[in-house]
């Protein structure tokens, strides 16, 4: 007897849908990331005195920047200043910085 709905599968047809899903579900996936060309977006914050992420609390800069996505784990950085009309860059910190 001839089954009368059209989606009706033939047992094969079934066993080689059900393949193609699971070949199709363990394939990877992979989403090209999207990037925007982005700079490290340097920010320095002047703060005086009140609540300070210094532990002495007390005044001086808050300096922040973006860690850019291709840099790898475990980067480290160093931190410059120069003067005004200084011609020289002077390093802030005595060893280098890490976003850990």
């Amino acid at each position: 007897m001839l089954n009368a709905s059209p989606f009706a599968l033939r047992s094969s047809q079934r066993i080689a849908s059900a393949i193609l899903l699971l070949v199709l579900c363990l394939l990877p996936v992979s989403a090209q990331r999207l990037l925007q060309p982005l700079d490290r977006g340097v920010v320095a914050v002047y703060r005086s005195g009140g609540r300070s992420v210094t532990s002495s609390g007390g005044t001086g800069y808050l300096i922040s920047w973006r860690k850019l996505a291709q840099e790898p784990e475990g980067t480290t950085y160093n931190v410059y200043k120069r003067s005004s009309g200084a011609a020289e860059f002077t390093k802030m910190n005595a060893t280098p910085l890490s976003c850990a």
